[in-house]
């Protein structure tokens, strides 16, 4: 008898007691296997799954190579437009690719990443840039009224039109010296935005006419709409260059690594959104990213 229980129970109660221990032991080792294998096999299928999105990127980039300058409008373009067949194939491909995949593409280009780009936001963007300018007295003619109708008229209207000068020199600037008035030099808008507010710091009096005005009243009477729009672009892109370029803007470093040629622009729709591109630019803050999209 072993604490009141026969040798026999008690060799009976020792041996299941051993069973159990054993079974669950053993219990455990099995399930530990089969969690080291699943771990193990997840981690083949995300190894698998990045090789194929890296491999997938890879041919992307050689298959739009001649285009890749254009992946900052592309970011644009899938955040306002990602159901749209667009002109330019490298914007529609953009829009086909899934986010990991787009992300992958950025990464392997060293393309910055555009933050959030909402409607509301560039309406917000854009009355701000009419306060600026009518601030520095860049115009008194408004231009982007009923909703910088003219403006979204470019991408909506007149995408496939084609931009052979995207700043046509046609301007008699402020600083212009007598010898170049005599051979009926012309600045572009950039610059004849530039120098006149360079003109406006010293003489602030001075009368000069002001750049938007002087273009708004000479597409005033334009036969095509299409060169309305192209305009509208124009005057916006330079007023916000000549505006930062003054310090009357403050910059904002977060967007301003976001490099593109605009040179590189062909046609309307690209125009357009470099426009927005040069407007988050100038005006988007970090906070702005969190703006519901209206």
């Amino acid at each position: 008898m072993i604490w009141g229980i026969p040798i026999e129970d008690f060799i009976q109660i020792i041996i299941g007691g051993l069973s159990l221990i054993a079974t669950i032991f053993v219990s455990l080792l099995i399930y530990w296997m089969q969690r080291h294998h699943e771990k193990e096999r997840e981690e083949d299928e995300k190894k698998a799954q990045r090789k194929s999105i890296q491999d997938a990127a890879r041919m992307f980039i050689i298959d739009n190579e001649n285009e890749l300058d254009f992946l900052p409008l592309c970011q644009i373009a899938f955040m306002l437009y990602p159901n749209h067949r667009h002109l330019r194939n490298i914007y529609t491909r953009f829009n086909m690719c899934s986010v990991e995949l787009q992300k992958e593409i950025l990464k392997q280009t060293n393309t910055p990443s555009v933050d959030s780009v909402t409607f509301g936001m560039i309406s917000d963007h854009i009355d701000k840039y009419r306060n600026d300018v009518k601030t520095c007295r860049l115009g008194t003619r408004e231009f982007l009224y009923d909703g910088a109708k003219y403006f979204h008229r470019a991408f909506q209207y007149y995408s496939q039109y084609p931009i052979n000068d995207v700043n046509p020199s046609c301007f008699e600037t402020p600083l212009l010296t007598p010898t170049q008035k005599l051979f009926n030099t012309k600045h572009n808008l950039t610059l004849y935005m530039d120098e006149y507010l360079y003109v406006l710091a010293q003489e602030s009096e001075k009368d000069e006419p002001a750049p938007i005005d002087v273009v708004w009243n000479s597409i005033a009477s334009a036969q095509q709409e299409s060169d309305v729009t192209f305009w509208v672009m124009r005057m916006i892109i330079s007023g916000c260059y000549a505006m930062l370029a003054h310090n009357i803007i403050p910059n904002n470093d977060e967007w301003r690594g976001i490099p593109f040629d605009e040179y590189r622009i062909e046609t309307q729709e690209d125009m357009y959104y470099y426009t927005i591109l040069v407007l988050m630019s100038t005006y988007a803050r970090p906070t702005d990213s969190k703006e519901k999209k209206k």
